[in-house]
């Protein structure tokens, strides 16, 4: 468990495969995360501004009250995570701060955006089929 871990002194990160990774509350500020694989893993308040998460999958990923201002989410799946037998762990990005992100051609498909904080986002191409927004 990497609760509140400070990760900028990890290093490259790029295409990595963390899934499943428990790291709520962790500092992941303005680091390069293109490409990485975090389905499932649990980022609840954790500080991702200006990260690049271009390319990355998220699917099923907790997001919830997370830190997402200025960062760069073209292209990333935030779609449910398929856990066989027909059940689905959706995206949660409740709370989330997502000002200024960009969300190009991001896969939000069914994910949960209670209370998320979008003003200013650029969402050209973004998937939000059956997102559940208020």
């Amino acid at each position: 468990m990497l609760s509140g871990v400070d990760f900028r002194l990890a290093g490259d990160l790029r295409k990595r495969v963390l899934t499943m990774l428990e790291a709520d509350g962790a500092i992941l500020f303005g680091l390069d995360l293109s490409g990485i694989e975090l389905q499932g893993a649990n980022l609840i308040n954790a500080d991702l501004r200006r990260c690049n998460l271009a390319g990355a999958d998220l699917r099923g990923a907790r997001l919830i009250g997370a830190k997402l201002t200025h960062a760069n989410l073209t292209g990333a799946n935030l779609g449910p995570l398929d856990l066989g037998g027909g059940r689905l762990m959706r995206s949660d990005l409740s709370r989330v701060h997502l000002g200024h992100a960009n969300l190009s051609g991001a896969d939000l498909t069914r994910a949960r955006m209670l209370e998320a904080v979008t003003e200013h986002v650029i969402d050209k191409g973004c998937n939000y089929m059956l997102a559940e927004r208020a």
